[in-house]
């Protein structure tokens, strides 16, 4: 029965958000490690503390959401408290969102030429440039998420009711008005990965620019840098591809593509969205070399020259190039 598939459903979003959370928790803490140890502003780890914070919340909250949306009463009582929460997931996705684009802009002046003055500006700026760019995400994402409290509504079907039990189960559906797809699904969801796809763009070039000057000039290209621009381009255009699945899911969601909670579309747009956490922190983690020599320690694998060169996993050194 299609209940059966929710109640899946819903086991498997539990797990995989319990993973999300480990693994992003593992990101926090040792970036927060290395951020005290060195006793001075690390713009890297900054961000991926602040990433994998967002992260936490926002896969805990959302898998919370379709918990209650399943379970709850929808009646007129409840309708105020699922739009206050919804309210806070959107903060919390809109947040993690730009933290994402703030990553990204990070390998981006890091691992290429820099040509243009805004860039050089904010390659020589950026640990000075940083917090700023913190309370700027999160004011776009509190600016961005009012429509929740008012443009969202839960209601059960009339026409579909299952009895499962003895128990009459009604099907529910969240609709969204079109103020709340135009505002939190442009401004929101779609800036963030303007941004994102901006510096894949620019990462890409950068990227052709060096192998045609190797082409034209061997001997006065480093092979090493070459190799640690195109795993930093492999991390960038891997977290632009998450950030795309994740936005198209969440997208068919609000626009009314999901239906009835109990609907068939339901799982696979959940479990896509619920995946977006630990996935970008398992992204996160196999890009940096530093987390990655961490878990593989933690693992057993014993230290990070011979046990990565031995399961061929690749390492993005970015945290060791100069700003």
């Amino acid at each position: 029965m299609v209940n059966r598939y929710i109640i899946v459903t819903l086991i498997l979003e539990c797990v995989i958000t319990l993973l999300g959370t480990v693994f992003n928790s593992f990101i926090v803490f040792l970036s927060f490690r290395c951020w005290v140890r060195n006793r001075k502003q690390h713009s890297l780890e900054l961000i991926l503390i602040f990433l994998g914070l967002s992260n936490i919340s926002s896969g805990s909250l959302l898998v919370t959401d379709h918990v209650c949306l399943f379970t709850l009463v929808c009646n007129s009582e409840h309708q105020a408290v699922v739009k206050a929460f919804r309210y806070f997931i959107e903060c919390s996705i809109v947040t993690s969102f730009w933290f994402t684009a703030w990553l990204c802009i990070f390998y981006c002046v890091k691992i290429m030429n820099v040509q243009h003055v805004l860039l050089l500006w904010l390659k020589t700026k950026i640990s000075q440039v940083l917090p700023w760019m913190f309370l700027g995400s999160v004011l776009a994402a509190l600016l961005t998420s009012p429509p929740a409290l008012t443009g969202i509504t839960v209601a059960p079907m009339n026409s579909t009711e299952m009895d499962l039990e003895n128990q009459t189960i009604k099907e529910y559906k969240m609709t969204f008005s079109l103020s709340f797809q135009i505002y939190v699904g442009a401004f929101g969801y779609c800036m963030p990965l303007l941004v994102v796809t901006l510096s894949v763009l620019l990462i890409i070039t950068s990227l052709c620019q060096h192998v045609r000057h190797m082409a034209l000039n061997v001997d006065g290209f480093h092979r090493p840098r070459m190799d640690i621009h195109i795993r930093a381009a492999m991390t960038v255009v891997s977290l632009w591809i998450l950030y795309f699945s994740f936005y198209l899911a969440i997208m068919l969601t609000i626009t009314g593509s999901l239906g009835a909670v109990t609907s068939l579309s339901f799982p696979v747009l959940a479990l896509v969205t619920s995946c977006y956490s630990p996935v970008q922190a398992w992204i996160l983690i196999l890009g940096n070399s530093k987390l990655k020599e961490s878990i593989l320690k933690f693992l057993g694998h014993g230290r990070i020259q011979h046990g990565a060169d031995r399961i061929g996993l690749p390492i993005v050194g970015v945290d060791s190039l100069t700003p």
